[in-house]
């Protein structure tokens, strides 16, 4: 496991397992505690999130969580770009209903 890499506002996961709602709590919680300065976090993990940890995302509308997996890495690492990537993780969250509906573009 990465941590820091940005600091409370990224996070890496090379877990066996899909990372689990404790994760995300946890990881949500930091990127609230950033006093303002950060909205957005990204939470990479290699085996996705689980199920639980989706439901969790739902209940709360900040921060928005982008979560990047291990095919979506080496997707962006085979195309030389993230931008594609991170776009895939922005409009998964939409479609999670990470972001409230008045925010939706």
């Amino acid at each position: 496991m990465v941590e820091g890499v940005c600091d409370d506002s990224c996070r890496a996961q090379d877990w066996a397992t899909p990372a689990d709602k404790d994760a995300i709590v946890v990881f949500q919680a930091k990127v609230r505690h950033r006093r303002g300065r950060a909205s957005l976090g990204i939470f990479a993990s290699w085996n996705g999130v689980t199920e639980a940890a989706r439901m969790e995302m739902l209940r709360h509308d900040q921060p928005l969580v982008l979560v990047i997996n291990g095919a979506q890495a080496r997707d962006a690492v085979a195309k030389g770009t993230i931008s594609g990537v991170l776009e895939q993780a922005w409009l998964a969250a939409l479609r999670w209903g990470a972001i409230p509906i008045l925010h939706r573009w």
